[in-house]
């Protein structure tokens, strides 16, 4: 699978959940109560990627994200001042 279809896959099945609501769920549950980096909503953009992409390990998810900029994008792991993007 190429990159635009993983762009396409996550603006049309990905953005339009409503993460306000998926949001306010987690900060009712406390699920990300003590994360700092890898929230509910990140680690699943994560894995919505890497079972696109066939990636078999967790060492190959790593490996991919630490290498590309636009993938940690993509799933939310760095806005473009290289700082965490929390979900609002």
């Amino acid at each position: 699978m190429d990159y635009n279809t993983i762009k396409t896959v996550f603006k049309e099945y990905i953005h339009p959940l409503d993460s306000k609501v998926i949001q306010k769920m987690i900060d009712h549950a406390q699920i990300d109560r003590y994360v700092k980096k890898l929230d509910v909503l990140t680690f699943t953009n994560l894995f919505i990627y890497a079972q696109l992409q066939g990636l078999p390990s967790l060492g190959r998810i790593s490996e991919k994200v630490k290498r590309k900029k636009s993938i940690q994008r993509l799933v939310g792991i760095e806005d473009t001042t290289g700082r965490h993007r929390r979900y609002q």
